[in-house]
């Protein structure tokens, strides 16, 4: 029962040895990712150092038989290709894949998925079109500023919603591309920006959030640069119910039955029972945040996108809430667990999900020390005081640290079983409080068989 024992896992010597070639070789495969996607980068920064080459060196006025280039026939051919259809835009593919290239090398992770290939198809769209709309009157020129892609755009907004309405199309696709790219909000990105050049009043400032010490952090996370993160949300305990605890404390400890009998019984004050000490309680949010983002950055480590958006902190496990990217599937995240325990130091981590109705996983990860659950604290909590049942039972508390509470007259039967030491007397004992303290002997009676 969790209303009266610790629940503790620990990993046997047999386990842990057994754990230790399979982590090892986990270790191998991260470390044969990495110099993949190094040579991946350098090869990308190698064709977008050649593509620019060969886009710079070719000079639109002259024939294609005529043209010389640095990096030979191959990069005339490929000028030529880029310059004619897409025009001065065509830079922006060395430019993608330089960015590309140096991601492998600096930590960051590059986005994927189909929003950002169709946020630069926009970008493309649009940089070519107003590249057109730019350039003279003649044909000729207006196909090498643009080429041949944002002539067809220009010319077909233009027949359809005029010079004016070309502008502003063009114009508007270029945010909406942005946010393609980056999934982030214009107004957030704006707020950064004006508060780096000081343009923000004291008043709109957001106070700094202090970031959590690199030293605690897993070596290959604590390598990479932390980014601007949504603010983490932690479930707070349900608070006791004011009415209950005033009122217990209130009445005197030691009570008379009366010569009436059951109408004479008052139930007992919950100020009997031992209250929770505050060093027993709550883990510190600096301590949640640490390991929300050491989640985050090992789930990025493996092509896996996405935010804590979530902490719910249990007496026995913590449960974080993790909101997956565009494209991320849900098996990535579950084949990740082995990985995620490795990272926190963890005997082991659940993944559940999705969760119905909130389109995130819960990433279950052991506390480090299991609190007692005291039964005080179920019956100040809202669940017990305002349980409609007859006969409610306080069982502990969930996962997620919220009171449980049952109905006894919903259940033909309750059987409960556990090992010698398990604690099925103190939790028969903890029911049996538990009608005590919402039933008096006029609703209730007992018959105890041993």
């Amino acid at each position: 029962m969790a209303a009266s024992a610790q629940e503790r896992s620990a990993a046997t010597p047999s386990a842990a040895k057994a754990a230790a070639p399979a982590r090892a070789s986990r270790k191998a495969k991260r470390e044969q990712g990495r110099w993949v996607r190094e040579v991946k980068g350098i090869l990308a920064l190698a064709l977008s150092g050649f593509g620019f080459v060969a886009l710079y060196a070719y000079d639109p006025t002259l024939h294609l038989m005529d043209q010389t280039s640095p990096v030979g026939p191959v990069g005339v051919w490929l000028g030529w290709v880029f310059f004619w259809a897409f025009g001065y835009a065509g830079y922006l593919f060395p430019l993608l894949l330089a960015g590309y290239g140096a991601s492998a090398f600096i930590h960051s992770r590059m986005v994927t998925g189909w929003p950002a290939f169709a946020g630069l198809g926009l970008l493309l769209v649009s940089v070519t079109g107003i590249l057109t709309r730019l350039s003279d009157t003649l044909a000729v020129q207006r196909i090498h500023k643009g080429g041949v892609l944002g002539w067809a755009v220009s010319e077909a907004f233009r027949v359809s919603v005029g010079n004016v309405g070309t502008w502003i199309i063009l114009l508007a696709i270029i945010p909406v591309a942005v946010l393609f790219i980056t999934r982030a909000s214009l107004r957030a990105m704006s707020h950064a920006l004006f508060e780096r050049l000081g343009m923000l009043s004291p008043g709109d400032r957001k106070p700094a959030v202090p970031k959590p010490a690199a030293a605690r952090l897993d070596p290959a996370v604590a390598a990479d640069e932390p980014e601007e993160m949504p603010k983490l949300v932690v479930k707070e305990p349900p608070k006791p119910k004011g009415s209950l605890v005033e009122k217990g404390l209130a009445w005197q400890e030691t009570f008379d039955f009366g010569k009436e009998g059951a109408r004479a019984f008052q139930l007992p004050p919950v100020g009997l029972l031992q209250a929770p000490p505050s060093s027993e309680l709550k883990r510190t949010r600096e301590e949640l945040e640490t390991n929300a983002q050491t989640l985050r950055k090992k789930l990025e480590d493996f092509g896996v996108g996405g935010h804590i958006v979530q902490a719910s902190p249990g007496p026995v496990i913590t449960s974080y809430e993790f909101e997956p990217a565009a494209g991320v599937k849900i098996s990535q995240v579950v084949n990740l667990g082995d990985d995620l325990a490795l990272a926190l130091k963890s005997a082991s981590v659940r993944i559940v999900g999705p969760i119905p109705g909130r389109g995130t996983v819960a990433i279950e990860v052991p506390n480090s020390e299991a609190a007692t659950v005291y039964l005080r604290e179920i019956f100040v909590s809202a669940e017990f005081a305002e349980s409609k049942g007859k006969l409610p039972l306080a069982l502990g508390k969930d996962v997620t640290g919220t009171p449980v509470v049952s109905d006894l007259t919903s259940m033909p039967h309750l059987l409960v079983a556990g090992a010698t030491g398990s604690g099925k007397s103190v939790g028969l004992n903890s029911m049996i409080c538990s009608i005590l303290y919402k039933a008096s002997p006029a609703d209730v009676r007992f018959l105890l068989i041993d």
